[in-house]
C-alpha cells in the first residue's frame, strides 16, 4: 500500500499543478459541458470507437511527454534552451489571448 500511495499522491501532485488547464476545465464541468458529451453525441455502436480513440491519444501525449524529456534533455543543460523554451511558452500565451480576446469581442 505505501507504493500505491506514494504513486497516487505523486501522479495527484503533478495532474494539480497544471492549474490553467484545471481552471478552464472547471467552469466546463460546474456546466456541464463534457468531452463525453461529445461522445454521447456519436451513434450508439460507434461510442467506443470514439473512446478508445481518446484513450489512445491520452496514452500517446504522455508516452510522448516521457521519452521526449529523456531525449530533449541534455540540450536543456544550456541557460540558452530554457530561454528558449520560456520565450516560446510566453508566445504561445500571448497568441492564446490575443485570440480569446477577439473571439470575445466578435462573439465567435
Amino acid at each position: 500500500w505505501p507504493v500505491f500511495i506514494q504513486g497516487l499522491a505523486l501522479s495527484f501532485s503533478l495532474i494539480v499543478a497544471i492549474g490553467a488547464q484545471n481552471a478552464f476545465i472547471l467552469p466546463q464541468g460546474l456546466r456541464r459541458e463534457h468531452v463525453g458529451s461529445v461522445g454521447s453525441q456519436q451513434p450508439a455502436p460507434l461510442r467506443g470507437w470514439f473512446v478508445a480513440g481518446a484513450a489512445v491519444t491520452s496514452v500517446t501525449w504522455f508516452s510522448l511527454l516521457g521519452f521526449g524529456a529523456r531525449w530533449i534533455a541534455p540540450w536543456f543543460t544550456h541557460p540558452k534552451a530554457w530561454q528558449v523554451l520560456n520565450g516560446l511558452i510566453g508566445l504561445t500565451m500571448w497568441v492564446l489571448s490575443a485570440f480569446m480576446v477577439w473571439h470575445a469581442f466578435n462573439g465567435l
